[in-house]
């Protein structure tokens, strides 16, 4: 298992929230990415955003691309999710 760096606490450290609802915005000097929670038949619901100046959101795409790739020659392809449901599809699980 991979270890995630370790940095230096920045006073108090956010709770660490479960997210499976994301929405993604953006305007000429930042991106705006909003994680919540969505649940059969209850409507989505927002518990933090992130905000980057676009530099630091491509960044972050890197490093993103970086840790799935890696995750994905360890344990295996990760499967589509159904973006309607909000869950992996099935008929994508090996």
């Amino acid at each position: 298992m991979t270890k995630a760096p370790q940095a230096e606490p920045y006073g108090n450290i956010p709770e660490a929230k479960y997210a499976n609802y994301l929405q993604v915005g953006y305007n000429p000097y930042e991106f705006l990415v909003a994680f919540g929670q969505s649940h059969d038949g209850e409507e989505s619901v927002i518990h933090s955003v992130l905000v980057a100046h676009p530099v630091y959101a491509k960044e972050f795409l890197g490093v993103l691309a970086n840790a799935l790739a890696e995750y994905e020659s360890a344990y295996g392809p990760i499967p589509r999710c159904d973006a309607k449901l909000g869950r992996s599809n099935p008929e994508t699980l090996g």
